[in-house]
């Protein structure tokens, strides 16, 4: 039987199936480092074992190689990593709270440019020094893969996010 490798979704054979907590850690750890993410999000579904997930192991030694090769980070490298990670996190947090209408008629649309001023602003709070621009495209692609019902809409230059549901009511 042949089914699609957990990180690539091609079919192989010889594949393995994710049998131990182990890997299913030293993955979740490999992530963090890497910051995937299309992984992130196939990770968050559940744990490796209840998803019944198949691996090649080429593929696998290939993400710890890689993972490898990205944590000889200074201290202060990684303690900024997770702070950007704890405001990305208080971002789409914000997302939630304010995109529930609470029995409002008002539909929340966001406009990325704003969401990235707002990411920007704490981390300068928060004393996390940025190199450059924030890459707003990561940005999006970061808040949808974590919340799975919201939808990017470009609209001249500006992309607005909206959710789902919202979307029919936002174009009337």
């Amino acid at each position: 039987m042949t089914a699609g490798c957990f990180f690539g979704g091609d079919v192989f054979d010889n594949l393995h199936d994710a049998s131990t907590f182990m890997i299913d850690k030293r993955l979740r750890d490999c992530e963090l480092e890497i910051q995937d993410t299309i992984l992130l999000a196939k990770l968050s579904a559940a744990d490796l074992i209840s998803q019944q997930a198949k691996y090649q192991g080429n593929c696998l030694i290939k993400l710890y190689n890689m993972a490898t090769r990205q944590s000889q980070k200074t201290k202060k490298e990684i303690q900024e990593s997770v702070i950007r990670g704890i405001v990305l996190a208080e971002l789409i947090k914000y997302l939630y709270i304010d995109g529930s209408r609470s029995g409002t008629d008002i539909v929340p649309i966001f406009k990325l440019a704003d969401l990235a001023n707002l990411y920007s602003k704490r981390l300068e709070v928060l004393e996390v020094v940025m190199e450059g621009m924030i890459k707003t495209t990561h940005m999006k692609n970061w808040i949808l893969a974590a919340i799975a019902d919201l939808q990017a809409h470009k609209q001249g230059r500006d992309v607005r996010i909206i959710f789902s549901e919202d979307v029919g009511e936002a174009l009337k």
